[in-house]
């Protein structure tokens, strides 16, 4: 079969079109997987930052609890103080009054 030129430069003209065509496919399709890969990637890092945030607020979590109780140690500790303070007063008070009676019975 011939065929006229003017279809067969048509034809040539698709067929190289249709190559361009899938080449361009082809190299859009490796493209596409490229940026796939780098979204997979992308959501790897987001997950792991992810996960070093909520540890991160954990251990900020824990540390406050720390730092309530031992505020509640020292609070409970200053009070401990105190009363020991009152009891050496009372003590000492006692004490001076015990050896004031011990010289006046004394002296008399």
């Amino acid at each position: 079969m011939i065929l006229q030129e003017r279809i067969a430069r048509a034809v040539i003209k698709d067929l190289l079109l249709g190559d361009a065509t899938k080449a361009e496919l082809q190299a859009t399709l490796v493209k596409l997987d490229l940026i796939e890969q780098k979204v997979v990637l992308k959501d790897s890092v987001i997950s792991t930052l992810n996960l070093k945030l909520d540890n991160l607020n954990s251990v900020m979590s824990s540390k406050d609890q720390q730092l309530g109780l031992q505020g509640e140690l020292v609070e409970k500790t200053r009070k401990d103080l105190r009363a020991t303070k009152l009891q050496n007063s009372v003590l000492k008070a006692s004490n001076a009054i015990a050896i004031v009676g011990i010289v006046l019975s004394l002296v008399l």
